[in-house]
């Protein structure tokens, strides 16, 4: 049938080889490399900036309302979060058949619906669609001879990467293996200790020659109710000092506790995002690895398997983050345990002040007592000698 038709109009059969031709050249020139393919994953953030704020208040200002927000959305399957200085993160994970176009309107207008409750400072949120696009498509190591790993990262912040920036076309730059130069710190409980036992014999001794002084005074009622208010309102000032110091000394302890709580919440939120980000490389890597069983043709394959190799190295690159982070933590929680412990000991040492001070105290009323009975007694012998003189008088 298509034989005859051709035979018979030549013509028609040139003019439609030719306009195939054209297309398969028009459609070839056209065609673009694409090193991933498009996939969409059920994943997506939520950023939002608070100038100014700490931890706490982003996490009770912005990210709690954020997270109440989204968990209404359609199709959610888990919602996780990280609160640190000026900086909200809300992570979702969505159902696999979710639509995340759709998603991502519905979250917008869940945000548009509790940002008018927020201060002027906190910044507008960001929706950010995780895809393997968002993979950096080149990756360049950096090294010098004649400068050490903080002045290369210096560099490479102030100068190379908003150079390769600026480069039309590219979208953004990161930087990873970057030195931070941190102080930790760290208490030591042997000086501790020592320093409370130097606090502890100071007070004994002084305890211990008020006492002497006031077993002198009892001996010698002339003067000694004067001397016995002087050394009641001396050792209330040594130990309101004392008392004074071991309180600032618990201040300086709850302080340093509260740094490296917050210190240690952030290194926690830290791994708590890199678990979630290598959760979702590990996705993608499961369905390239799926979607490369099925390619034939080989230039793909080679490329697929340049992305799965990529991804590798990043998941290889997470793992060693995490286990940093874990050592951090461990560091910083051993260093929380012996801030509370130090607590411990001066809230005992604040114990046997208090005590020592009613024993102190008691023993003083006791002596101001004895004072008391000595005057009484000379005045009921001075009443008799008056008594005697003015009956030896009206005798005489």
């Amino acid at each position: 049938m298509f034989s005859k038709f051709s035979v018979r109009k030549p013509y028609t059969v040139i003019v439609g080889v030719i306009l195939v031709i054209i297309l398969g050249i028009v459609s070839f020139s056209k065609m673009t490399t694409d090193l991933l393919p498009s996939m969409e994953l059920p994943y997506a953030l939520v950023m939002t900036t608070y100038q100014g704020a700490s931890p706490e208040e982003v996490e009770t200002t912005v990210t709690k309302p954020v997270e109440q927000a989204m968990a209404t959305i359609s199709n959610i399957k888990q919602v996780a979060s990280s609160s640190s200085e000026n900086m909200s993160v809300v992570y979702m994970e969505f159902e696999g058949d979710a639509n995340m176009d759709s998603a991502a309107l519905d979250m917008r207008e869940k945000l548009d619906m509790i940002k008018g409750y927020w201060p002027d400072k906190v910044g507008n949120p960001t929706i950010m669609k995780l895809n393997p696009d968002m993979m950096p498509v080149l990756v360049t190591a950096i090294d010098s001879d004649n400068k050490d790993m903080s002045e290369i990262s210096k560099l490479i912040k102030d100068k190379v990467s908003p150079g390769v920036e600026a480069v039309e076309g590219v979208a953004s730059v990161s930087e990873t293996g970057m030195l931070e130069e941190n102080i930790n710190v760290i208490i030591n409980e042997d000086k501790i200790k020592s320093l409370n036992k130097k606090i502890q014999k100071a007070l004994d001794g002084q305890f211990d020659e008020a006492q002497d002084e006031l077993d002198r005074a009892k001996a010698k009622l002339d003067g000694s109710k004067a001397q016995l208010n002087s050394k009641r309102t001396e050792l209330n000032d040594t130990l309101a000092k004392a008392q004074t110091a071991l309180n600032s000394g618990k201040l300086s302890l709850a302080q340093k506790e509260v740094e490296v709580t917050s210190v240690l919440t952030n290194l926690q939120n830290q791994k708590k995002a890199l678990e979630l980000v290598k959760q979702a490389g590990e996705e993608g890597l499961k369905q390239l690895e799926a979607q490369l069983k099925t390619v034939t043709d080989p230039a793909q394959k080679a490329q697929l398997q340049a992305q799965i190799t990529e991804i590798k190295k990043q998941l290889k690159t997470a793992d060693s983050t995490i286990k940093t982070l874990d050592k951090n933590i461990e560091v910083l929680q051993k260093a929380l345990k012996q801030i509370q412990k130090g607590k411990k000991q001066i809230d005992a040492n604040l114990t046997t002040v208090t005590a020592q001070t009613a024993n102190a105290n008691s023993q003083m009323t006791s002596g101001e007592i004895g004072i008391a009975q000595g005057e009484s007694q000379i005045a009921a012998g001075q009443q008799q000698l008056d008594a005697s003189k003015k009956a030896g008088k009206s005798g005489g």
